[in-house]
């Protein structure tokens, strides 16, 4: 969304239209910054709840917060570095940091899905996996940014007149572009979708398991003598304790789920904006409108 912005202006459009696609990018920005800092405003208050507390201890929660994080640290750099009028150590860091809080948001979204089907399906231990998420996406995010940095290749761009890939040869910056972002993005994407698609496939055949034991199992009466009753009939089936059990957090999962399929449209659409943008340019009407529905994303 970012290397976007920074293209306006090559095109044969209006000032009105120039300042107008300025403006749109500031006002989804923040608008981003500020519905993010409220969802973690809510987090935070309802942890201070002990009940609350039990339900919010959860690996894929913890890995939302980390998204929202970095969510609102892209936004902040973003207007930061959009803000600047000429190179300079500020515009060659602004790109760097957008870059890097893009891409860290973008993992940490798939690190949901994948512990969803890790430890809903596989079984595995979503606690201990936790620190791996972490660790391995903070290096991820590192090894495919910080070489672009060392290298040189963030800074004020030209052609544009704004901070992002600033080499001057055109086909070199695509591929700057595709190696450190859109292709890892793409991926991202793609993860995501698989793994939410075996969690809900996992979750359909779950339920009808269920139903299934539900209409088959014979409830179990048996005879209990109790001091203060003395004896009484207790009807127990294990069917019904494991559909409590499914009912209970089927809602929860459901949207943790659904989560990264919106993030798949979200950034498929956003990767091949950019990437027509990089290639194409702004240089009509149609074109400038494909760069105001990539702003809005």
């Amino acid at each position: 969304m970012a290397s976007n912005l920074s293209r306006f202006v090559v095109r044969s459009i209006t000032e009105a239209e120039t300042k107008f696609a300025g403006t749109l990018g500031y006002v989804c920005t923040i608008t981003g910054i500020v519905l993010c800092f409220l969802v973690l405003v809510a987090y935070v208050v309802a942890s201070f709840y002990p009940k609350a507390r039990q339900h919010l201890d959860r690996v894929s929660f913890r890995l939302l917060v980390y998204t929202l994080i970095f969510r609102v640290l892209y936004g902040i750099v973003f207007s930061v570095t959009a803000a600047q009028t000429g190179p300079g150590s500020l515009c060659t860091f602004g790109a760097f940091a957008v870059n890097f809080t893009l891409s860290s948001a973008t993992f940490f979204t798939t690190c949901i899905a994948l512990n969803l089907q890790l430890v809903l399906v596989h079984r595995v231990n979503g606690r201990k996996m936790e620190k791996y998420y972490v660790i391995g996406t903070i290096l991820l995010v590192l090894a495919i940014t910080v070489p672009a940095y060392g290298l040189d290749q963030f800074g004020w761009n030209e052609d544009s007149f704004t901070c992002w890939f600033k080499n001057p040869n055109p086909h070199i910056r695509l591929q700057w572009v595709i190696g450190t972002q859109s292709v890892w993005i793409a991926l991202a994407a793609t993860i995501e979708t698989v793994c939410s698609s075996v969690v809900l496939i996992w979750m359909y055949r779950f339920q009808m398991t269920t139903r299934y034991l539900q209409k088959a199992s014979q409830p179990i009466r048996c005879l209990v003598t109790t001091r203060n009753t003395g004896q009484t009939w207790v009807t127990s089936s294990s069917s019904t304790r494991v559909l409590g059990q499914a009912h209970k957090h089927r809602t929860v999962i459901l949207r943790i789920a659904l989560y990264p399929i919106v993030s798949l449209v979200v950034n498929f659409s956003t990767v091949a904006l950019d990437l027509n943008s990089t290639i194409v340019g702004t240089t009509d009407e149609f074109q400038y409108r494909l760069l105001v529905l990539d702003l809005c994303l």
